[in-house]
C-alpha cells in the first residue's frame, strides 16, 4: 500500500513537491482567498438578481 499511496499523492499534489512547505503557505493562500471571492460571490449575486428582475 506504500507504493500505491505515493503514486496517488504525487499526483494529488503535483505542484507541491514538498507536501510540508508548500501545504502550511498553500493553505494561508487558500484562506484569505475564499474570503473575498465569497464577498465577490454575494455581490455578484445581487447583480444577478437586480438582472433577472428588469429583464422579466
Amino acid at each position: 500500500t506504500s507504493p500505491l499511496a505515493h503514486d496517488s499523492i504525487p499526483q494529488l499534489i503535483h505542484p507541491i513537491p514538498n507536501p510540508s512547505h508548500p501545504v502550511p503557505t498553500r493553505c494561508s493562500t487558500s484562506s484569505p482567498k475564499p474570503k473575498p471571492n465569497k464577498i465577490n460571490r454575494k455581490s455578484r449575486t445581487k447583480n444577478q438578481s437586480t438582472f433577472p428582475n428588469v429583464a422579466p
